[in-house]
């Protein structure tokens, strides 16, 4: 008897999926429940009927949906992440019903009503790899809507996906008329991208609330200014608007800057708001925006921490942006500054790929301008990155290599954080780490408001047996700057502080987290393979090994990323990772 041939189809799948729903059901199952059904029936449902969508699968924490068309399909979900961060705006952070959410075009088996098979597996791995509020990508989807939605697109590179035999090219989707960055005028000082901070508009009628308004503005262009990528319009400027209607256009053009950044304060009895964009000064289109809640007892300390999260958020913004713009080679031109500025972005993405070619931009930035301690300082960071990664040999050559080029952006720029930050990361390959950890507090002298300072503080601390400020350090970098591309690195520090304090729970969970973002990270797979060995969860164990070794063949017991498990000063650290690697199955 002839088995029915299984009937195909071509078709888009969305797949999203509540970010934190276990936490969410263990807080209050009943408030959770109801939020769900509330937003799908006021929400969700209306918003993927309009775009055409059907829902064919809904689990506790998610559903999936079926498209007739993939640029309905990416519409209907940039519309669902939106529409939901707006709904969120007043609803308590740890309240929020957020998504992350992945979209497909592929082949599915239709059983009645359900769809499965390989578009529809891969459109929730897709889901998993988004951040919260974020949409991924396959490249197959992004061959059909490119040109034709109002977005950008970051290039995630190949992802090797669970259950998925061959490797997916993965974008990320970013907001809607992400703006571009200006093009670099002719002198060294004009190339640095330019900022204005206004005046933050008082909007609770209270005179106290305005000095507080006036001083925080004045703090956050304080802070902006010791960004040496930055080029801030002085108080006397920016805050002669004051009192006026922005027309953010006008005044970009007046002031000859690309960015402005505006907010406002207001007061609640005792309760204190502040918000802070950050806009485009040629669209008007918003890059960034935030806002900070607290009591008005702990006015300074909000203002210091306003203050450090609005320079380091607004700086990370608009690193990104440089990153979104896709420069090709020929646009660059022979600008040693804009060489410099795109090897700086990709830096920031920090896989393979990237270091190769930030290496390669650095080093045409110097031949051009071999004056230019912005050139140096990116090949130095090229370098040593590629070190700290594996993407070059971690031998003593190459640390001595690190440690002085490190050496020479230093004396390049001594009052550039920058150039002390790769002097703390070129020691930290060299085992330094109390040294690293010295370079790490005169950079923070000269900027408190680089998070990097922190997390790489927070790492070095780590391996020399010191968890509990580790942690403190690399959480304090997540609070203040949540959005850093990179903040998975602090992540890790973290599960991995964690690990050697005897919370390997905690370590699973967050290095599983880092990995299934950047599978590429090798650390993070190495801690998540040794957790789950110690708490003898063994198909995970095996999973986590499997993923590690997939990216490093020649890796043993004997041979851990060499330069990593020595690393750490204290032997019963060095014990406890190599007792989990052994239980999870890694050979000798």
């Amino acid at each position: 008897m002839t088995a029915d041939p299984v009937e195909r189809r071509l078709a888009a799948i969305l797949a999203a999926d509540v970010v934190g729903y276990s936490r969410l059901m263990e807080a209050n199952e009943e408030r959770t429940m109801a939020a769900l059904k509330y937003h799908r029936r006021e929400f969700f449902d209306p918003t993927m009927a309009k775009h055409g969508g059907r829902i064919f699968k809904v689990m506790g924490d998610g559903f999936l949906v079926e498209f007739g068309s993939v640029v309905s399909a990416v519409r209907c979900a940039a519309e669902l992440q939106a529409g939901l961060a707006a709904r969120n705006q007043d609803v308590p952070e740890d309240q929020r019903i957020v998504f992350r959410i992945g979209v497909n075009l592929g082949d599915v088996m239709v059983e009645g009503d359900d769809l499965n098979g390989g578009g529809v597996n891969v459109a929730a791995r897709l889901e998993g790899l988004a951040e919260p509020g974020g949409i991924c990508i396959s490249a197959k989807v992004l061959a059909e809507v490119r040109g034709k939605l109002d977005a950008g697109f970051v290039d995630m590179g190949d992802q090797m996906l669970k259950n998925i035999a061959q490797p997916v090219r993965v974008f990320r989707i970013t907001a809607p008329s992400q703006p571009q960055i200006k093009a670099p005028k002719s002198t060294a000082a004009q190339d640095k991208i330019s900022i204005a901070v206004l005046p933050f508009v008082n909007m609770s009628g209270d005179a106290e609330m305005e000095h507080f308004a006036d001083g925080l503005s004045e703090d956050i262009l304080t802070a902006l200014s010791r960004f040496n990528k930055l080029s801030v319009i002085a108080r006397t400027s920016s805050f002669a608007y004051k009192g006026t209607t922005h027309d953010i256009k006008r005044i970009a053009a007046e002031l000859d800057v690309g960015y402005i950044l505006e907010g406002s304060v207001r007061r609640s009895g005792n309760r204190l708001r502040v918000t802070a964009q950050l806009i485009d000064g040629t669209s008007g289109a918003h890059v960034w925006a935030e806002k900070f809640d607290g009591l008005a007892d702990d006015i300074f300390d909000i203002q210091d921490h306003i203050t450090r999260s609005v320079a380091s958020a607004t700086d990370t913004q608009i690193l990104t942006i440089v990153e979104r713009s896709q420069w090709s080679r020929d646009q660059i031109g022979a600008t040693a500054y804009r060489l410099a500025a795109q090897a700086n972005a990709n830096l920031y993405q920090m896989t393979p790929k990237s270091l190769v070619e930030a290496a390669a931009l650095a080093e045409q930035a110097v031949s051009l301008d071999p004056d230019s301690a912005y050139a140096h300082r990116m090949r130095a960071g090229a370098f040593i990155l590629s070190l700290a990664t594996g993407v070059i040999p971690h031998s003593p050559e190459n640390v001595q290599k690190a440690l002085a080029l490190a050496t020479d952006g230093v004396r390049r720029a001594d009052m550039d954080e920058n150039s002390h930050l790769q002097m703390a990361e070129a020691l930290g390959e060299a085992g330094r780490f109390e040294e690293a950890v010295a370079e790490c507090d005169v950079a923070l002298e000269i900027n408190p408001s680089a998070t990097m300072l922190l997390g790489d503080k927070g790492e070095y601390l780590t391996f020399l047996g010191r968890p509990d400020e580790a942690i403190a350090l690399c959480e304090e970098a997540l609070r203040l700057n949540p959005r850093d591309p990179i903040c998975y690195w602090w992540e890790n520090s973290i599960a991995t502080a964690h690990l050697i304090s005897g919370d390997t729970a905690c370590a699973l969970e967050m290095s599983r987290r880092v990995v299934m973002r950047k599978p590429d990270h090798i650390r993070a797979g190495i801690v998540w393979a040794a957790s789950a060995g110690l708490l003898g969860q063994t198909a995970e164990a095996r999973e986590a090994l499997r993923h590690c070794l997939d990216r490093a063949p020649d890796m043993t017991l004997s041979n851990v990323m060499p330069h990593y498990i020595p690393a750490f000063r204290r032997i019963q650290d060095r014990d406890l990772l190599i007792r989990g690697l052994q239980q999870a199955g890694l050979p000798e």
